[in-house]
Formats: structure tokens, sequence, C-alpha cells
């Protein structure tokens, strides 16, 4: 009598960021997608992993280095041994900057047979429409499917890529539950924390500061705001490795009456101490298609302030 044997499940390697929005991303796909492949998450050498995806990954191969070529063949050394049928690379905008170390890289893939797709974030933002489009062909050209973050951003790679025959999807994010891990119970608990006024209106910009991201308009705003509601607050935390240059005028900004701004990581309790201490959050996208923070705010059950610009505008009432 023949023996049967249970199938082993397909690996994937998942190429993502260490931190953000990306790698939180993924980290939310996680304990489903183990459900049907086994995973490997592989990520920068440069960057330390962020607390959640340590605590929810167990192996973090920081193998991805730009600045030396030799780590490509340690990525196929690794996807070798562990005969990995599948590469989900999410393209944010550290892979643009380094296109051709990740055109290189999926190159090496293809010729040891594995299948590509490419997750593509913010296909209409980051940089100009023509660069960008330019990059996404690029990528388009090593790819066996791409996925993007909306129906909205999967129209737009219509247009870039034209007839192309790539098979194209959207996967929609969802909330990123995973950032309450309950060191609050309330706002109240979260503002004492950041020590805020309990009754003052706190309004949160939250993420990377990116051009695209009016800060100005919204300062102005919060002008208007404060001359209605003189307690009003108005939290500003970011990172500005994209935009460093902002630093100077954010400087200026913070010593605008009600506005705090800080600048740099944000650990898990104080992404969670300024979602529950927020009564708003704003998102004043000049452009965009999705956010990691709206699904923050969705996360922490916050009502969101945004642009039109997004896909899921119409539906922000709810959140």
């Amino acid at each position: 009598m023949m023996a049967t044997h249970e199938l082993s499940k397909p690996r994937i390697m998942f190429i993502t960021s260490p931190d953000g929005g990306l790698a939180h991303y993924v980290v939310h796909l996680w304990e489903e997608i183990s459900k049907f492949t086994d995973p490997i998450f592989v990520s920068y050498a440069s960057s330390e992993p962020d607390e959640l995806v340590q605590l929810s990954i167990e192996n973090i191969y920081r193998y991805v280095d730009p600045d030396n070529l030799d780590s490509i063949n340690q990525i196929v050394e690794l996807a070798t041994q562990y005969d990995v049928r599948i590469l989900n690379l999410h393209v944010g905008t550290r892979v643009k900057l380094y296109i051709g170390y990740f055109l290189s890289l999926l190159s090496r893939f293809h010729g040891i047979g594995v299948k590509v797709i490419i997750h593509l974030h913010d296909v209409a933002t980051h940089n100009t429409v023509i660069e960008n489009s330019r990059i996404i062909q690029s990528l388009a050209t090593h790819a066996d499917a791409i996925l993007t973050g909306s129906t909205q951003e999967r129209l737009i790679l219509e247009d870039i890529l034209g007839n192309s025959s790539i098979p194209l999807g959207s996967m929609c994010h969802g909330p990123y539950t995973m950032l309450d891990r309950n060191y609050f119970v309330d706002s109240s608990e979260a503002r004492t924390f950041l020590g805020l006024d309990d009754n003052a209106p706190v309004i949160l910009s939250f993420g990377a500061l990116r051009d695209e991201k009016r800060l100005e308009d919204l300062i102005h705003a919060f002008e208007k705001v404060r001359s209605i509601q003189n307690d009003a607050l108005l939290l500003i935390h970011s990172d500005i490795a994209y935009n460093s240059d902002k630093r100077l005028w954010l400087d200026e900004m913070s010593h605008r009456a009600g506005v705090t701004i800080t600048i740099g990581y944000a650990s898990l309790q104080m992404v969670e101490a300024l979602f529950k201490a927020a009564d708003v959050v704003a998102l004043p996208y000049e452009r965009a298609a999705a956010s990691g923070v709206l699904n923050l705010a969705r996360a922490f059950l916050r009502p969101v302030v945004l642009s039109d610009s997004f896909e899921q505008a119409a539906d922000i009432d709810g959140v």
C-alpha cells in the first residue's frame, strides 16, 4: 500500500520594512497567512525592527542592504535553503530609492524559479508622476502579479502599465488593531500619561512627514479652531527621515499656541497614548490613496478629518 504524506505548506518570503506601516501591514497578515504557508520575514540590515515586529515575528532576517550587493546573494541563499516558492516584495519609499538593487534581486529570484508578487503601497505618491511611473514599470517587468492597497490605486496602476498582461489585484488595509496593547484603559489615563488637560479638545497628526501631507494647511486650520476653542491642542508626532529640511519650519511652528511637535520614533505605548488621548485625527493629504495612520485611527475608533483624495473618504463618517 502506498504511504501517504501530508503536503507541506509552501514557503513565502516577505521583504518589507522593519518598522512603520509596511511592516505593520505584514504583521497583521502573519497569523492568518501562517495557516496556509510557512512565511519568512526579511528586512533591512541597517534598521532595528520596531516593537510590534519583534513581538509578532519569531525570526527576523535582517539581510537587505542596498549598499552591499553581496547581500543579494545572502537573500537568495536563504530562499534556496528554505525552498521559497513565492517572494512578496512590499514597495514603499525605500525600495524606490534603491530601485537598481531591488531589480537585481528580483532578477535573481526569477532565475531560481521563484514567483514574484509585488505589493505596491502609495502608487501615486512620494515621487513625481513620471519618475514614479518609470519605477513601477521597471518593477513590473519582474513581477508575476502586482497587488495594491485599494481599488483606486489599482486603477492608477492600470493606467501606468497600459495593456500589461500581469495580473493586478487590490488587497485593502484593515484596522491596525495589534497596536492597541491596553496600556491605557481610556482617554483620561492616556492624557495623564501625556500630561494633557482632561477636558481640552485634542487633534492628532501622526506619521512620517512628506510633502503631500500638508501640515502647513493643518496648522493654519488649527489657528481658526483655536480662535473658536481657545483651549484646543494640536499634537504632531512625526518622523522626518524623508523630509529633513522641514526641521527648522517645525521648530518654528512648535512655538505656536496650543501646538506640540515631537520628532522621532513612537513606542507602542506612545502610539496608544496619542490615539487614545485624541478627540480627532487629522490627515491633511494633498494626494493619497491609502494611509496606515487612517487604519490606526480605525483601530482606536477615532474620528478622522481628511481630504477627498482618499478613496475611503466617503466611508469615514462611520469610523
